[in-house]
């Protein structure tokens, strides 16, 4: 019979190969701060949005009614925003155009960041199966386009399969 001594070196040694297995295989979480914030747009946009900025600096300082007034017109009148909201759009279109997954998923990941998503019932959605329903959901009914060229006779039987629990006691 294996004394507690035994059974403890066993148990000791086990754990040093799990760590080793950890440190070799499993990435490390690296937390960065992110010091470039601002968003990268064409020099007509920028042209906007400098206009934009020295029209509202103008109104700050001498609080003139025109001054105002420029700045809503260049604000609100679509000259700004609509600019903005139109290259959005194009970046979107040349993203799902080219078809690749990588760069589409890193553009999605960005845009959620620090956001929060709501269910179909309007509550937030905090576990991330319910994200991922919520998301499938989401681009199966904007981006979708079935075109028949895979057969669904081809494609593999879904599975339920579930790996057994697995508990380790020392």
């Amino acid at each position: 019979m294996l004394s507690h001594c035994c059974v403890e070196d066993y148990w000791q040694k086990f754990l040093c190969i799990v760590s080793q297995c950890i440190n070799c295989f499993v990435p490390r979480l690296k937390i960065t701060k992110h010091t470039a914030s601002g968003r990268v747009y064409p020099k007509h946009i920028k042209r906007l949005i400098s206009r934009k900025h020295s029209c509202w600096k103008l109104y700050r300082k001498f609080k003139i009614n025109q001054m105002y007034t420029k700045y809503k017109c260049i604000a609100q009148l679509c000259l700004c925003i609509k600019a903005i909201n139109l290259h959005i759009a194009k970046v979107e279109e040349k993203l799902v155009s080219e078809g690749k997954v990588g760069n589409f998923y890193k553009y999605v990941n960005k845009k959620l960041n620090g956001s929060r998503l709501k269910g179909s019932d309007g509550q937030f959605v905090y576990s991330d199966a319910d994200k991922a329903t919520v998301l499938n959901k989401f681009f199966a009914s904007v981006f979708t386009i079935d075109n028949d060229a895979i057969d669904q006779s081809k494609l593999p039987d879904k599975t339920t399969n579930a790996m057994p629990r697995c508990i380790f006691h020392p």
